[in-house]
């Protein structure tokens, strides 16, 4: 079995940037009405994706975390 090495501190440099970039995203799909109805469902499955991926990402800092 191989060991991997995590540089905490590059981890959490990462992690920051990755929750920068989270915040500074405006998403409004139905705005103005540049999106047709017909597509917001859909576009409201992409952004349940996204949440269930961002989750995801922050579970996974929590492991890396701990290892380290």
């Amino acid at each position: 079995m191989s060991e991997i090495k995590v540089n905490e501190e590059t981890v959490k440099k990462y992690a920051t940037k990755l929750g920068e970039k989270a915040t500074a995203i405006g998403y409004l799909p139905m705005k103005d009405g540049n999106m047709a109805y017909s597509r917001a469902n859909s576009i409201n499955h992409f952004r349940t994706a996204m949440f269930d991926l961002v989750e995801a990402v922050d579970a996974f800092q929590g492991v890396v975390e701990t290892d380290a």
